[in-house]
């Protein structure tokens, strides 16, 4: 393994998880399963059923929500998922966190320039980009949906930006109008 790869993989690792009872609580949430550790979550286990996994940001149970931070080792081992969307909350990662060594081939699609990334990278697993998130974590569509979203919205706004100023023009023509008839008036009387 080359430097700059095993500096990547070191750095972006789960900690060690306590053995003591009293450091952690295991919970269950949707077809996740999450060890809680200094108020935030770390994935364990993904047990559903779905081809395409998307991972939240945070996890909400009884006792509060949890930042979900980190995947824990093989937590996506022989899942079926094939596409796994990670948001940009998770910085850190255990061997094997998505099932890479079981042969399946899985596409991770998050931002660039994350931990996600870095790691996909430093492991060979295939990586999509995207740059949309919303709060619980699901991504909201690919980076082109993103930009044509973008070029939308900056063409609406030139359209009101254009609007205004052809009403403004109008206002202006019509108080010139206004004066010019005032001052003939009054250069007739």
């Amino acid at each position: 393994m080359s430097l700059i790869k095993r500096q990547i993989f070191q750095r972006y690792t789960v900690p060690e998880i306590p053995s003591d009872e009293g450091d952690s609580q295991t919970i269950e949430d949707n077809n996740y399963t999450y060890i809680i550790i200094n108020y935030t979550a770390i994935i364990t286990d993904y047990h559903g059923d779905d081809e395409v996994a998307v991972v939240p940001s945070e996890t909400n149970t009884p006792e509060g929500r949890y930042e979900v931070t980190g995947i824990g080792d093989n937590a996506f081992r022989n899942s079926r998922a094939k596409t796994i969307q990670i948001p940009s909350s998770v910085n850190s990662f255990g061997r094997n966190a998505f099932g890479e060594d079981d042969g399946t081939n899985r596409v991770i699609i998050c931002e660039e320039g994350s931990p996600a990334a870095a790691y996909c990278s430093a492991n060979g697993i295939r990586c999509e980009y995207t740059n949309l998130q919303d709060k619980s974590g699901a991504f909201g569509g690919s980076g082109a949906e993103t930009k044509s979203n973008k070029k939308i919205i900056i063409i609406i706004l030139f359209a009101l930006v254009l609007a205004a100023a052809v009403v403004l023009i109008v206002v202006i023509i019509k108080k010139d109008n206004k004066k010019r008839a005032s001052d003939n008036n009054n250069y007739l009387n």
